[in-house]
């Protein structure tokens, strides 16, 4: 029995010196590459839990936990159906895990510390987690004691492999800790196949093992007591068997809020997005920042051509063909990588229009004749001026829709713009509770067949030959409604209405002409008015105007006197910023709305130097 004991603890430390060895060597680029998603570390709720947060560490290994307990939550294989508000506009659902776990941890209060001969259960106190220049990311906690003292705990998860074997290496270190201080944690593992699976450098006390089996395999659970160490790293690591035994319950939950759909396999294009940024500011079926992917298969037929400048505008990004929002440029990303994306959104156009839902989606000599708008024969070139009239009404109440505004009032302020697309400090002093008309003419140089889109934050209604062509009503988002229209040559009577209630404020007007399906802003040498309604001393918008107001599509030209301009991110650093803030070392925090609705510490900002910028 010794001999067989001595064997054990042999064979135990030879795998775990083989185990340790084998993840030496790998650099933060390797690390990066191999995570599932980005971000790969996010919060979120997760199976009806609140506050939690996931490590997507590989496509084998997803981790999270628990930031009120600061206890691992489950280890699973599968991924995250990512559902909600932030992800899909939806309201209701939430995230949760796919596929089986690994195991779930049964202790909801892990930890203890002994002291002085005492042994307590401290209070944890969550403070964040950071991603280290090693490709890593680790949590931070304190162990609050009774007497208030804090032992700070920094726990970094990670994926490891031994021979193919799938293993989940936890690896914490200890700051803070009394003179004498002993901390341990509690834990139980499965999907394991012999003891000897758990392997660590700390103090493993084991306890209670169970069998289980399956029609495929006899595994194991079992539980335990970890002793950190207090001078050194401690790494807890867990092999596993080939696949995980613990069966989700909430897949049949989310198959069944999916009705029935089937699991369609997964193309290489939905999986690199997966791992990128996509679902920042995109949704499969709901436009959210960008358009919904169902929206741009429909817009573009799926050709070697479209698909090669979309893959081209994914890797360098650009203004927005879809709403005034921007879209970041990905130049890491590999060309084939970026068709493959761009393939994966154009098949998922279901239509009978094989993705020609652009301007360019009709003959124009099939048409019919009554469906042709007729242009205004009166109105001759000498008599219009270029641009639109706009008037702006300063309300003292939160209008809820068009019809609560008199637009016959006297305007706060006449001005003409060239062009229709604004958006926050555009708008000058007007900031809540106005309302605005844009009149004159749109004008075509022969005969199309038009994509227009209008996007607004909030209600906005569109006439064209007094024919009411768009109705966007009531408070909303800034998103776009699309029609078709077909326009004969020259000169139409176009009028816009608009109000803005509160929050973000925003408008656009945009068209796709035959031929081209890329929706542009509809350039300032389309629009004219009757130089006989020029009002009255009113102010002329345009580039280089100097007046911030819509449609003038100035640059900034200057900052208050009392501030300097300075470069304050790295140049690979795009988040989506939310607010900003400066800690008394000089460092800037930023936090920020996008999925993963993190905070990041920027160093050196004051330097204006982006490769001094650490993040």
């Amino acid at each position: 029995m010794r001999t067989r004991n001595l064997f054990l603890l042999l064979l135990a430390g030879l795998l775990g010196l083989w185990f340790f060895a084998s993840k030496k060597g790998k650099s933060a680029a390797e690390m990066a590459a191999a995570r599932p998603n980005d971000p790969w570390v996010f919060r979120s709720v997760l199976d009806k839990k609140a506050r939690m947060v996931t490590f997507a560490l590989n496509d084998r290994l997803w981790a999270a936990y628990s930031t009120d307990s600061c206890s691992l939550y489950k280890v699973w294989s599968g991924g995250v159906d990512f559902t909600g508000a932030v992800y899909n506009m939806r309201h209701g659902p939430q995230p949760m895990s796919m596929g089986n776990a690994w195991f779930e941890n049964q202790y909801g209060q892990p930890w203890s510390v002994t002291l002085g001969g005492k042994t307590e259960s401290p209070r944890t106190d969550y403070k964040g987690h950071r991603y280290t220049a090693d490709g890593h990311a680790e949590l931070m906690y304190d162990l609050v004691l009774a007497d208030g003292q804090r032992i700070r705990i920094n726990e970094r998860p990670e994926y490891v492999e031994r021979d193919r074997q799938p293993g989940f290496e936890r690896t914490f270190s200890v700051e803070n800790a009394p003179a004498g201080a002993v901390v341990s944690l509690r834990s139980n593992v499965a999907s394991i196949a012999d003891p000897i699976g758990v392997v660590t450098d700390g103090t493993w006390k084991q306890g209670e093992i169970q069998a289980t089996a399956s029609e495929e395999l006899r595994t194991m659970t079992l539980s335990g007591d970890l002793t950190l160490n207090n001078s050194k790293p401690t790494r807890f690591a867990t092999m596993f068997v080939i696949k995980p035994m613990i069966v989700n319950p909430f897949d049949a939950e989310r198959l069944a809020e999916a009705e029935g759909e089937t699991g369609a396999a997964i193309s290489s294009g939905e999986r690199i997005m997966a791992k990128s940024d996509c679902r920042t500011c995109h949704n499969a079926q709901v436009q959210t920042v960008g358009p919904a992917y169902v929206n741009i298969a429909e817009r573009y037929k799926n050709t070697p051509e479209n698909v090669e400048m979309l893959a081209q505008k994914v890797m360098k990004g650009g203004s927005g063909t879809w709403g005034i929002a921007a879209m970041s440029a990905h130049p890491d990303l590999q060309p084939d990588d970026a068709k493959a994306m761009v393939n994966y959104v154009l098949s998922l156009d279901e239509g009978e229009d094989d993705g020609q839902g652009g301007g360019s989606s009709k003959s124009l000599a099939d048409i019919p004749a009554e469906d042709w708008l007729r242009s205004e024969t009166a109105v001759a070139d000498r008599e219009v001026a270029s641009g639109l009239v706009a008037k702006l009404f300063q309300l003292n109440f939160t209008p809820k829709q068009l019809a609560d505004i008199n637009f016959g009032a006297t305007p706060t302020l006449s001005a003409i713009v060239g062009k229709v697309e604004a958006s926050g400090n555009d708008f000058g002093p007007f900031k809540d509770n106005f309302a605005a008309t844009l009149t004159g003419y749109l004008f075509l140089d022969k005969d199309d067949n038009v994509l227009l889109q209008l996007g607004s934050d909030d209600g906005t209604r569109l006439w064209i030959d007094n024919q009411e062509i768009i109705s966007h009503d009531g408070p909303h988002g800034m998103d776009p409604k699309d029609t078709e229209v077909a326009l004969r040559a020259g000169y139409h009577a176009l009028r816009i209405e608009y109000f803005q209630g509160g929050g973000g404020r925003g408008i656009s007007l945009k068209w796709a002409r035959s031929g081209s399906p890329t929706l542009v802003t509809i350039p300032e040498n389309n629009f004219f008015h009757r130089q006989s309604d020029t009002p009255e001393g009113a102010a002329v918008m345009g580039a280089g105007s100097g007046t911030a107001l819509p449609g003038d599509g100035a640059p900034l030209q200057d900052v208050h006197p009392a501030f300097d301009v300075a470069q304050a991110r790295p140049d690979e650093f795009l988040c989506k910023v939310a607010g900003m803030d400066f800690l008394p070392d000089g460092r800037l925090l930023v936090s920020t709305w996008d999925a993963a609705g993190a905070v990041y510490a920027l160093e050196n900002v004051q330097s204006g130097d982006p490769k001094k910028i650490k993040m």
